[in-house]
């Protein structure tokens, strides 16, 4: 009769948020996505339907009906998931013969020019071209960078610009300590490079798109192979309406030529 004056132990159930499970709808999702950024995802993917049940679950929404209401109505839940779900692997000199090609061709020119890097990522691909245009002699005053991407988050990164050492790995030791002071493990661009380049957050598909001003040379390079074709010919057209010559070739890179090859 004494366990009746015994302390109750109160036991409180950690209620927890149910996996999204509705998969039927994931591709309704993958349509959103590819409607506003034109990348294209195989909804059937493994790793898709992953990523979309973590998403869920870290705003607390149990299906993918709820999640695609939510990111209807919620601009800044689309450009979180867009943050989300966009590839961002990127480092200095990657694929450096073009970058090559474009200093020798802004060494010919005798006037100003402006550059466009899209996607840019944390901002190695600018950054590279920045430091190649100084390294070969080329005056600050003669180019200007834009760097533009999807991405708010790696936007911010690059206009940080410290990197670590596989970033900036296939850059010599004498650009490394010319153009970066190392702190620890990381490596900081000097303010002279961060200042040649402007980074905006940019969807090519948008109207902030169209109000940019034409530029000498583009770069868009490893974006178009997650487009489907009506896509990249839409993209390529856009990019061609922002050449100030547009008898100049756009620098895409060697994965996005492949697909090039394929549109009729």
């Amino acid at each position: 009769m004494f366990d009746f004056f015994k302390v109750q132990k109160v036991v409180v159930k950690k209620q927890s948020i149910p996996e999204a499970t509705d998969i039927a709808n994931i591709h309704a999702i993958a349509l959103y996505f590819q409607k506003h950024t034109g990348i294209e995802f195989d909804s059937s993917s493994s790793v898709f339907q992953i990523k979309m049940k973590s998403f869920c679950k870290m705003h607390k929404v149990s299906s993918f009906k709820n999640i695609l209401i939510e990111l209807q109505k919620n601009q800044d839940l689309k450009q979180e998931l867009i943050n989300y779900l966009t590839t961002n692997e990127s480092y200095f000199n990657r694929e450096f013969h073009q970058i090559e090609s474009l200093v020798a061709s802004v060494k010919e020119s005798f006037s100003h020019v402006r550059i466009l890097c899209v996607p840019c990522s944390h901002g190695e691909e600018p950054y590279s071209i920045a430091i190649a245009l100084l390294e070969a002699g080329v005056s600050s005053t003669k180019f200007d960078i834009t760097g533009i991407d999807i991405n708010k988050e790696v936007i911010a990164q690059a206009q940080q610009a410290i990197y670590n050492e596989k970033a900036i790995r296939n850059l010599s030791a004498s650009v490394r300590s010319s153009y970066f002071t190392k702190e620890g493990s990381l490596f900081s661009l000097h303010s002279e490079i961060k200042n040649k380049v402007t980074f905006k957050c940019i969807n090519i598909f948008e109207s902030s798109f169209q109000k940019l001003e034409k530029f000498d040379y583009i770069f868009s390079r490893n974006m178009l192979i997650y487009f489907d074709t009506s896509t990249r010919i839409k993209a390529q057209k856009l990019f061609e309406e922002h050449l100030v010559d547009t008898s100049k070739d756009i620098y895409y890179g060697h994965a996005d030529v492949t697909h090039l090859h394929t549109l009729s």
